[in-house]
């Protein structure tokens, strides 16, 4: 059965439509518009004095939809381009190749990138969908969407949600609006950066929470992952873990439970 070619089947969709230019501008603004007021609303409305149509309107699920919607209205067009550099298309070849020969470092060889940041351009395949550079790039667009989400939640446990809305707003448009072919692409951070955001969101949960061996287990499982992804995050990750460890010790009822803790955290790493 031939795999559905992603790429192909948008630029036949858009083969016939006039005025498509400025059709991806308005509804572009649009977007944005609305995304900027959902950001804003717990600054703009107390809370305490409208209606709860209002709230479920301008509600966090419904800012956190509107968030990954602004990234994929500004983004769509790149799914329809060629090659755009020579990283992106080596993790695609390395991603068909794995389908001939699954075991990584023997059958394809991507530098300083790890599995982790191959395996993931193979759940199309596994969807009848065509490993290629638009397939590619809507992973990568669902892990910045991750990111950003989680970046979101880790500000609203350190602050709230006023704070994290709004500090929210400069990396939204800036994923929205990057032109820049370093930027657009599939490349060996986007995950890399996922797991780091995941991580930090642990972070803030676990010091603004009450911590458990479950969430420290799961700290230690998304962190160890890192190695596997990229090597250049390890500084990063080594941070995070540092800053994890500190909570786990200010937060600790005695040096039995610290280390306790600190012995599952070693356990997953």
């Amino acid at each position: 059965m031939e795999n559905f070619d992603l790429r192909l089947s948008l630029l036949n969709t858009i083969e016939n439509l006039s005025g498509l230019p400025d059709l991806y501008r308005i509804s572009l603004i649009l977007v944005l518009f609305i995304f900027l007021v959902l950001a804003l609303s717990p600054t703009i409305f107390n809370e305490s004095k409208v209606s709860r149509f209002i709230l479920r309107v301008f509600s966090e699920p419904v800012f956190l939809a509107w968030t990954g919607l602004a990234i994929l209205a500004g983004r769509w067009p790149v799914l329809l381009a060629p090659s755009i550099n020579s990283d992106e298309d080596q993790f695609i070849a390395a991603a068909m190749k794995l389908f001939k020969d699954a075991a990584f470092w023997r059958s394809v060889d991507t530098g300083s990138s790890g599995p982790l940041n191959i395996i993931p351009l193979t759940i199309p395949k596994l969807l009848n969908i065509r490993i290629d550079y638009a397939s590619a790039r809507v992973i990568g667009l669902f892990l910045v969407i991750l990111s950003v989400i989680f970046f979101y939640y880790s500000l609203k446990y350190l602050y709230d949600n006023r704070v994290a809305r709004i500090a929210t707003i400069p990396v939204v448009l800036f994923f929205s609006l990057a032109v820049h072919s370093n930027f657009v692409h599939y490349s060996g951070e986007h995950f890399p950066i996922a797991i780091l955001s995941t991580a930090l969101w642990i972070t803030c949960y676990v010091y603004t929470r009450e911590f458990s061996d479950r969430m420290v287990f799961i700290f230690g499982a998304v962190i160890g992952m890192m190695p596997y992804a990229k090597m250049q995050g390890l500084p990063v990750a080594l941070a995070i873990t540092l800053i994890f460890a500190h909570i786990l010790w200010t937060r600790k009822e005695s040096l039995r439970q610290f280390l306790k803790s600190l012995a599952t955290l070693a356990l997953c790493l």
